[in-house]
């Protein structure tokens, strides 16, 4: 049996994140003659996780800063969801569809349709709950920023 206790570190969840533990120096029981875990493939644990629905999806970083990173997370999702993204004004920036997302996150690289970086400032976005049929299920609006 091996224990994992995470008091004190940061969460793992539904963040757009698979956490790999890599397992070593792992033993059978005395009854089995201690025998080893096999290195390779079989000594490895994703941890992926997406949640069950919207109520708690967030951006990260919120404010996005280019230097900082390439991409915008949009994190806490459902297996199946869409993105959509607008300027302040109304201007559609773009369109994410996930579907089978395996970590509960989506990133989205600040570029608008036409593959220009994003300029400073707010904008707006919408996640939908897809069935697996895609039809919407529940709806999200939210924001984030841009800054340089």
């Amino acid at each position: 049996m091996v224990n994992i206790s995470l008091n004190g570190q940061k969460p793992i969840g539904s963040v757009g994140i698979e956490y790999i533990l890599r397992l070593v120096n792992v033993y059978s029981d005395s009854t089995t003659g201690y025998l080893g875990l096999n290195q390779g493939a079989g000594s490895y644990i994703v941890l992926a996780l997406n949640a069950k629905d919207l109520s708690d999806v967030y951006v990260w970083p919120n404010p996005f800063k280019y230097q900082s990173r390439e991409a915008i997370v949009f994190a806490n999702l459902p297996r199946n969801a869409q993105i959509t993204i607008w300027s302040i004004d109304g201007t559609k920036i773009g369109e994410i569809e996930g579907i089978g997302i395996p970590s509960g996150g989506i990133e989205f690289y600040p570029k608008d349709l036409n593959g220009n970086s994003l300029p400073t400032g707010i904008y707006i976005y919408r996640v939908v709950m897809l069935d697996d049929s895609k039809n919407e299920q529940e709806e999200k609006l939210g924001k984030f920023a841009v800054i340089k």
